[in-house]
């Protein structure tokens, strides 16, 4: 069973808001109408100035990529019992610089940039015996970006 192949009901509609649910594994989170599934099992932003029904391109577009906002996820079983603190620690040591605590589906969670050359921040969190790791990535912030993705954490929720 690989967690990143999608299923028919991995996404559903929410009529009230207008926006998707995308579940992955063991949690679900909503997402609006200029992003899109990705076969990886992600999430990323269709660019303002892109027609909603493009298709990405097989060869790889610089211009493009530096327009497109991505959301991945991860998640293990946390064998360990290894506290929130201690992943921190296992997954990014000293390459990220920690940003922020926050909550994550009523969890605490912790927040860093953790990126090179686009700006990326990744966001650990820990959940019924299973440790979850969010990674956003973007070039260009043009302040919705970041906006869209803070509501779309808004709605992330564990599945139990």
């Amino acid at each position: 069973d690989d967690d990143n192949d999608l299923e028919k009901d991995d996404v559903s509609d929410d009529v009230a808001t207008g926006w998707q649910t995308y579940n992955g594994d063991g949690f679900s989170i909503g997402y609006p109408s200029n992003w899109r599934v990705s076969e990886t099992g992600g999430l990323y932003r269709i660019p303002d100035d892109v027609p909603l029904d493009f298709q990405v391109p097989e060869e790889f577009d610089y211009d493009l990529r530096a327009k497109i906002a991505t959301l991945g996820f991860y998640s293990e079983i946390n064998s360990e019992n290894t506290s929130l603190e201690k992943y921190w620690e296992e997954i990014h040591n000293d390459s990220g610089v920690l940003k922020e605590k926050l909550q994550l589906g009523g969890e605490s969670a912790l927040s860093a940039v953790c990126g090179g050359i686009s700006y990326s921040e990744c966001i650990l969190a820990l959940h019924n015996g299973r440790k979850y790791e969010l990674t956003v990535d973007y070039i260009f912030d043009t302040g919705l970006v970041r906006s869209e993705i803070r509501q779309m954490l808004e709605t992330f929720t564990f599945a139990d």
